[in-house]
């Protein structure tokens, strides 16, 4: 196994808490909310993050 280093790394990392249901289903409404979140914190953070990360952004999906 090869650790993972800073120049290895490619994606989105980020901590996300998976919502469940009572039956422990998972809650995508929940889910989908969370990640709208992180995108928002992203593009403001990051001008040209809607380029740089497609797959946060709901109208990419």
């Amino acid at each position: 196994m090869r650790p993972l280093t800073a120049n290895s790394l490619r994606g989105v990392w980020a901590t996300l808490l998976l919502p469940l249901n009572a039956d422990d289903s998972i809650d995508f409404t929940r889910l989908e909310s969370q990640a709208q979140v992180l995108g928002a914190q992203v593009a403001a953070a990051r001008p040209d993050a809607r380029r740089l990360l497609p797959e946060l952004f709901e109208d990419s999906w």
